[in-house]
């Protein structure tokens, strides 16, 4: 059977400044084209966006292009539940992509969730998941090119990249619909939320120590261009 990739991408959120908007335009272009690059034939990858309602709104002509040929599930601004809580916001994605996906998904044995704006320098994770018997986490632990180390493993899991067979995912938005509102109002991170569906549903699942990729964290110093903020997990 074959896998599926979701690829979340909020290429224009309103709330940051145009200039922001501009790079992670850039950013965006470079990430899925490495994705293309790097993901294994037995997957299909599909993007997910939410905050372009027209397509002339992305205002480099290159990349609009380039967007304008991928397979993209348009959710439209008003989706974009992350202007008040980024995980809550994916979480939302997932869920609509999989109702507009749900006639192809029995073609598909696992779906990998996956954050887009990061750099995937090998297909490891994806080939990990293709072959686990179960779900596939990832520990969460961050190296920065600054040699500063951010490490949180206790009740949590990494949410830019995990795999669960196709049933599991299924559940897993459900759950994460109906928890929505609980994860706002008691600012439950969408770490300890994976974590928790996992040990509650008694989900079979492997973790990963690393990804293999590299992103620019620039909200650390607001600087889109400061190495210090690029770090590895």
């Amino acid at each position: 059977m074959k896998n599926l990739a979701l690829i979340f991408c909020s290429i224009r959120p309103e709330q940051l400044l145009p200039s922001i908007c501009d790079y992670r335009e850039q950013e965006y272009y470079q990430t899925v084209q490495q994705l293309e690059r790097i993901m294994p034939s037995n997957y299909d990858m599909v993007l997910v966006e939410n905050t372009i309602d027209d397509p002339n709104e992305i205002k480099n002509p290159e990349i609009r292009e380039y967007f304008s040929n991928i397979e993209i599930i348009s959710l439209g601004s008003e989706a974009n539940a992350g202007t008040k809580n980024k995980g809550c916001g994916e979480l939302l994605m997932l869920n609509e992509a999989l109702a507009e996906l749900k006639d192809d998904l029995p073609q598909y044995e696992n779906i990998a969730y996956v954050t887009g704006r990061r750099m995937w320098t090998c297909p490891y994770s994806f080939e990990r998941s293709a072959a686990s018997k179960g779900a596939v986490v990832v520990q969460n632990c961050h190296i920065y090119f600054d040699g500063a180390v951010r490490c949180n493993d206790k009740d949590n899991f990494n949410d830019t990249y995990f795999s669960m067979k196709t049933a599991d995912m299924l559940e897993y938005a459900q759950y994460s619909a109906d928890r929505l509102q609980e994860l706002s109002d008691k600012h439950i991170s969408s770490e300890v939320h994976l974590y928790e569906f996992i040990h509650e549903k008694k989900v079979q699942y492997e973790i990963l120590d690393w990804l293999g990729i590299v992103r620019n964290e620039w909200e650390r110093s607001g600087k889109t261009n400061d190495l210090s903020n690029f770090h590895i997990c």
